[in-house]
């Protein structure tokens, strides 16, 4: 029952049963198998270390000794509960399995259903289809969402799809990831979005299986998160909003911010944004709940929540299984990305010369516009009344550029040989702070950037804004 576990705070990733079936991989994260290990040299050293006029037991050599009692307690405790570690983990999942069957998809059901009882309620009818020109900002329904019959009928004859759904079986196109490779709502999202999100993105369409497309769901759900959180950190700190999530969120560094903080800002920003007159332009309907309590940050914590089952060993076994599983969390993640080209508004760049104009006393600044997929940003030039530092990300906006310092950073990854799109994780020690990479979760260590990440959210709003947590 070997399940890949999402890489936490830079560890290394974690597969659950991987090691005989029994100890988790890498093994130093497994509590029973430092368990075996102790109790193993424990009856070493009882061999080797007997105690005083203790006659021995056995002519066998004392190695030889040695080394069947490590085996035999290493078996007895260490062995055995490792285990039953394992029966009660299945039993475990059975009965999450058993407990989500409603919400689980199945081959003859239609899309409603298999969208799921915990799922927002899809939108269907002639109203809810848009037009489909690039500058709609409408939610458009495309194959995925859809979830269209032909789809998943494949190459079966009605008779065979028909016994099929009474045996239970999942049609074999099911398997086909032209539907998700299809996606308007993808394609469009990877010309427009920051470029962490649009790779994202990227990853999903090109994924080569199921089992695959499913994780880089859940990874691109992530990233999209850790983004939006960003910005509304970015945002508040400039225009002094204080919430107690983004203060959360500032003790979070000292182990590491997860998921769930960055989602807990982004939900406590809505009334802010709402209010203030230098708001993003879209972020504040985004955010704004609709019927039902479904919105942006809803949708992302329903796969939030399918994360952790993943991470906790129950993910999806086979492409079959991943198949239903993706079916199921690919509705929120589509409105999610579609509730998300509100950043096309407000574009990345990465600044890399700024010329003084004397006569006109404003600055020509070439930049990189860090939005789409494509790892070579394309070149811009603008002129900004105020300086703007060189090799430092901005967020441009109505009101002026914002630094996405220390959030968003270029650094060389020792790793991949190049720069690479970072985000701060973590402090370390008093010096330093631990970047992950967007593209490839490779964890870089910087030394410049600890006082800027313990200074990121202010102790205290401003007067003007007090109002807004």
């Amino acid at each position: 029952m070997a399940s890949l576990q999402d890489p936490d705070h830079g560890r290394a990733p974690k597969q659950v049963g991987a090691v005989l079936g029994l100890f988790d991989k890498p093994l130093y994260r497994d509590g029973l198998a430092w368990w075996t290990v102790a109790w193993a040299v424990i009856g070493v050293f009882s061999v080797v270390f007997p105690s005083r006029n203790t006659p021995p037991t056995t002519q066998m050599p004392m190695w030889v000794n040695a080394l069947l009692t490590a085996a035999v307690v290493g078996l007895l405790l260490g062995v055995v509960p490792a285990y039953l570690r394992l029966l009660l983990r299945r039993w475990r999942y059975r009965r999450q399995t058993s407990a989500m069957g409603a919400s689980l998809p199945t081959s003859g059901s239609p899309p409603e259903a298999r969208n799921g009882a915990d799922a927002s309620p899809p939108v269907t009818g002639p109203d809810s289809q848009t037009s489909s020109t690039p500058s709609s900002r409408s939610t458009r329904v495309g194959p995925l969402q859809h979830h269209k019959q032909a789809e998943f009928r494949g190459a079966t004859g009605p008779g065979e799809e028909q016994n099929a759904r009474s045996a239970g079986a999942t049609p074999i196109k099911a398997l086909d990831l032209g539907s998700l490779r299809d996606e308007p709502a993808l394609q469009r999202a990877r010309e427009i979005l920051p470029y962490p999100v649009a790779r994202a993105i990227r990853a999903v369409q090109q994924s080569g299986d199921l089992k695959d497309a499913y994780e880089n769901v859940l990874r691109a759900a992530e990233t999209l998160s850790i983004v939006l959180g960003i910005i509304s950190t970015i945002w508040a700190r400039e225009h002094h909003v204080l919430t107690p999530e983004l203060d959360q969120l500032q003790r979070g560094f000292a182990r590491g911010v997860a998921w769930g903080h960055w989602l807990d800002v982004v939900r406590s920003i809505d009334r802010p944004m709402a209010r203030h007159e230098s708001a993003l332009p879209g972020m504040a309907d985004a955010l704004k709940l609709k019927k039902g309590k479904t919105g942006l940050e809803p949708d992302l914590r329903q796969l939030l929540h399918e994360r952790n089952r993943w991470a906790h060993g129950a993910g999806p076994r086979n492409n079959l299984e991943a198949s239903e599983r993706l079916g199921g969390v690919a509705p929120a993640f589509l409105r999610a990305v579609e509730a998300a080209r509100f950043m096309a508004e407000s574009p990345w760049l990465l600044v890399h010369d700024v010329k003084l104009r004397r006569r006109e006393g404003d600055f020509h600044v070439q930049a990189l516009s860090a939005m789409g997929d494509h790892p070579d940003f394309e070149h811009r030039s603008f002129t900004s009344p105020t300086p703007l530092a060189e090799d430092v990300f901005y967020l441009q906006s109505a009101d002026g550029a914002l630094d996405l310092t220390p959030l968003v950073v270029m650094r060389p990854c020792p790793t991949c040989h190049q720069k690479e799109v970072a985000y701060a994780d973590r402090l370390e020690g008093k010096n330093r702070v631990a970047l992950k990479t967007f593209d490839r979760g490779h964890v870089l260590v910087d030394d410049t950037l600890a006082d800027e990440v313990r200074a990121l959210v202010r102790s205290e709003p401003a007067p003007e804004t007090s109002e807004a947590g």
